[in-house]
């Protein structure tokens, strides 16, 4: 941030919330989202803040906090429907679309699942419909989905279609 690149110090606070997540302080989680929110600025676009609410909603879910990470993501749908494309986009953020924002939301979803198992099947709601909207060339994103929808599948006790789609 002292560098004068807000953006990119946003974006660098979000990578290490994410990895935050990962390593069980989703706490700390929330708190690196609340300095990307806040270093970005007022300036943010719409879709750059609504994956920051994503980033929050799975954090949220992380600590079982399914009422705090449902506001988040509705608040992260809010900013997505409200981008009308205008603005530049950060090059970071050019791949952040619809399929991502199911994405986010089947995996918070899935992570709240392992607290509340009547998350799960919302969870596989969001990422079958990531599936279908994902680019084939983003194989990385679709296997990460795969992997949602697999864990998801196996919380809600179906381990056949769990199986399905971890192959």
């Amino acid at each position: 941030r002292e560098g004068g690149d807000r953006p990119r110090a946003s974006e660098a606070l979000s990578r290490a919330a994410r990895q935050k997540i990962h390593l069980g302080d989703p706490g700390e989680a929330l708190d690196l989202m609340k300095l990307a929110g806040s270093g970005a600025g007022e300036g943010a676009l719409p879709r750059t803040r609504a994956m920051f609410r994503t980033i929050e909603a799975w954090a949220h879910a992380s600590m079982g906090h399914g009422q705090a990470m449902r506001r988040t993501l509705g608040e992260a749908e809010e900013l997505f429907v409200s981008d009308k494309g205008v603005g530049e986009h950060l090059s970071w953020m050019q791949m952040f679309d619809e399929a991502d924002l199911y994405g986010m939301q089947a995996l918070a979803y899935r992570t709240l699942a392992e607290h509340d198992p009547s998350a799960a099947p919302v969870a596989q709601a969001h990422a079958k419909r990531a599936l279908a909207l994902r680019n084939a060339e983003r194989q990385r994103s679709q296997i990460f989905d795969h992997l949602s929808m697999a864990s998801a599948c196996f919380l809600g006790n179906d381990p056949e279609q769990a199986d399905f789609y971890a192959r």
